[in-house]
């Protein structure tokens, strides 16, 4: 089990992109379909990608079992390029996990801190509402994006 920090995240306006992806597919087919936003995403924005700064935010299950909102973009106060959106995070408490994997591997990190790391640390979810979303991903700055490799924080809000 890994033991969560807890600290406040947001308010943060991110702007980037949403997609639709589909839960049905295996691991590596999910990878293939955020890493084609993500390479969508660096490739469209005006300034040089800055990857510590970068977030992934997993929005509500759009259709409660098969597919997830996804936005993967940055801070910013800019006016919004062509084709962007801009998603504001509010204040929230949130459990911290590290993750230092492949990003291959992350649904089934996100599935076990889910399943058993909150539950061991008696941490409850706070519920979906007012733009809070199930989770979000803070890429450290030695991620590569193109390779899916370096580390990251899964940031999830909990109630208290």
């Amino acid at each position: 089990m890994q033991s969560p920090r807890l600290e406040h995240f947001g308010p943060l306006r991110l702007v980037g992109l949403m997609r639709q992806h589909n839960t049905a597919q295996d691991n590596n087919g999910v990878f293939r379909s955020l890493h084609s936003q993500w390479n969508e995403y660096i490739t469209r924005r005006a300034e040089p990608p800055s990857f510590k700064t970068n977030f992934g935010v997993f929005g509500c299950m759009a259709d409660g079992a098969t597919q997830f909102d996804y936005f993967c973009g940055a801070p910013s106060d800019a006016p919004l390029p062509q084709g962007f959106v801009a998603l504001q995070l509010p204040l929230m408490r949130c459990a911290v996990f590290a993750y230092q994997e492949p990003i291959s591997g992350m649904r089934d990190f996100v599935r076990k801190v889910f399943s058993q790391d909150l539950p061991a640390a008696r941490l409850s979810l706070l519920p979906s509402k007012g733009g809070t979303p199930e989770f979000v991903e803070r890429y450290w700055d030695d991620f590569d994006h193109s390779i899916g490799v370096g580390g990251l924080d899964l940031l999830v809000p909990v109630q208290g």
